[in-house]
């Protein structure tokens, strides 16, 4: 064999290991890549995990503070604790011979199970005079949006539901979402 020819032979190898370890690279590289994403999702996992917790340990917290249902408050004093202790209180002045009245506690009672970032009370607005006059509650039902103790907004009446007595549950919730008092997160079903 010349050595030209073997010189050739040589070349061509050369260049067949150089093409075949530059493959071995890309897939070398390949490999870390895949590496480095599940590292990442690793990541991605281990931080969903912990923010799942904390929201558990919230929904805990707030059911012992008596979210998740709708409660009657039974006088002044017990209002004052409610507010004190929640940050976001829906409370709704009502009067037990008053139809409209029954309408929202309909309304409330399923919202109350859904939106635990709120309390949900209700009190008889005649045996608490003092704070339907410290609120200025002339008309019921009212409902009182309170954050941080502070009233925020009243919806008296109907008039922002369309004054309608048919309105949905949906249409509620979405007053108080746009009021600040709760979060949408997914609809109310409509019953």
């Amino acid at each position: 064999m010349s050595l030209l020819k073997a010189t050739s032979i040589h070349d061509t190898i050369v260049k067949v290991l150089e093409e075949t370890e530059n493959i071995l690279d890309d897939e070398l590289r390949s490999l870390d890549n895949i590496k480095n994403d599940e590292n990442e999702l690793n990541q991605i996992r281990r931080r969903r995990i912990e923010e799942m917790k904390k929201a558990q340990e919230l929904r805990r917290k707030y059911k012992s503070m008596g979210h998740g249902k709708y409660d009657i408050v039974t006088d002044e004093r017990e209002f004052f604790d409610v507010i004190k202790r929640s940050e976001n209180v829906i409370c709704h002045f009502f009067r037990p011979t008053t139809t409209r009245c029954e309408i929202f506690d309909k309304h409330l009672s399923k919202l109350a199970e859904k939106h635990l970032e709120a309390r949900f009370i209700k009190i008889n607005a005649e045996k608490a005079q003092f704070i339907c006059s410290s609120l200025n509650i002339r008309i019921l039902p009212t409902i009182a949006l309170i954050k941080n103790s502070i009233l925020i907004h009243k919806i008296i009446g109907f008039e922002e539901l369309c004054s309608k007595d048919d309105f949905t549950t949906l249409q509620l919730e979405e007053l108080l979402e746009k009021r600040g008092s709760i979060k949408i997160t997914s609809k109310c079903g409509e019953e």
